[in-house]
């Protein structure tokens, strides 16, 4: 499986600023994929910084996540089966959404060297 990917800060009534991975994971497998999960971790030039993880096909607007706080987001993202059941039956060449939020970052964001992805499905 692989990923197209885009990032951004979203300013949260609550918790401040939410850093947000969002994109499409695409199925290059042969086999259907089940309940497929996102896990990120963000690195900074000392090492791991935080680590979060959500099932595919939930979606959030900014709006969303400019006014849930960190439970309703982590619920929402939690949901195995993603909005309208579309985390299950992923075939070949398929593509499904997903959303990662990272809440209560280091005020000085910009020590955030890079990021990696690891897709798995259960």
């Amino acid at each position: 499986m692989e990923a197209d990917v885009r990032t951004r800060l979203v300013e949260n009534r609550k918790l401040g600023n939410l850093f947000v991975i969002a994109g499409q994971v695409a199925s290059g497998s042969a086999f259907t994929h089940d309940f497929i999960r996102v896990t990120g971790k963000l690195h900074n030039r000392w090492g791991f910084v935080r680590e979060e993880s959500a099932y595919c096909g939930n979606l959030l607007s900014d709006e969303e996540l400019r006014i849930m706080d960190l439970e309703e987001i982590r619920k929402r993202l939690e949901n195995r089966y993603g909005n309208v059941t579309s985390n299950i039956g992923l075939k070949a060449g398929m593509r499904i959404p997903f959303v990662l939020v990272f809440a209560n970052l280091p005020p000085d964001l910009e020590i955030l060297e890079s990021y990696t992805l690891e897709i798995a499905s259960d």
